[in-house]
């Protein structure tokens, strides 16, 4: 019932645009680009059966595009447009490159700050804003990455003591009741 009016809201809030069928099922559509932003509404139509055809590759969904450019003579816009997008992947891809370079010597520097028993507490926290100013994505990123395994370690830590009680209490993976007593037999 709450699904047929969530699906009654978005139809009455949003109309003819909310839904899309494509890869990844139904989906908001994506802003038109620039290119088409002044064609007919037949033609944006057709951008987005294009979009939403799932069958088609990334060539021919390319090819379909480029030719429905050229059919509304805006392909010096839509050429324009491709330099861009392929100009903002190579940045993107460079950006990455450097944050995956320093992601070692991030990690290698909050470990020093981290395994310091010499440092109080504050100089300790101290450290870790300064590297968090020196290297706020790798630290971000490291963080996500950080809290991925700690979720995926409880998950896997409930899985095997559910297992554990679910099989009479025999635990044949292990005491994993005593937190971190069996940290490394926890199975990989």
């Amino acid at each position: 019932m709450i699904k047929i009016l969530w699906v009654i809201f978005v139809v009455a809030v949003f109309g003819r645009d909310v839904p899309m069928n494509g890869p990844f099922g139904a989906m908001r559509k994506p802003p038109l680009p620039i290119f088409l932003l002044n064609v007919p509404e037949d033609v944006k139509n057709e951008y987005y059966d294009l979009l939403g055809n799932s069958q088609l590759t990334i060539a021919e969904l390319k090819n379909g595009i480029e030719h429905l450019a050229a059919e509304n003579n805006v392909l010096d816009e839509y050429y324009a447009h491709e330099d861009q997008d392929s100009y903002t992947k190579h940045w993107l891809s460079t950006q990455l490159d450097e944050i995956l370079k320093k992601l070692p010597e991030t990690k290698s520097e909050i470990d020093k700050v981290m395994n310091d028993n010499q440092l109080t507490t504050v100089l300790q926290n101290k450290k870790m804003f300064d590297l968090n100013r020196k290297y706020p994505t790798e630290i971000a990123i490291i963080n996500y990455i950080v809290n991925q395994v700690l979720v995926t370690a409880t998950t896997r830590q409930g899985q095997i003591t559910t297992a554990n009680k679910i099989l009479g209490g025999s635990k044949p993976f292990g005491d994993f009741d005593k937190a971190g007593e069996n940290r490394d037999k926890v199975p990989k």
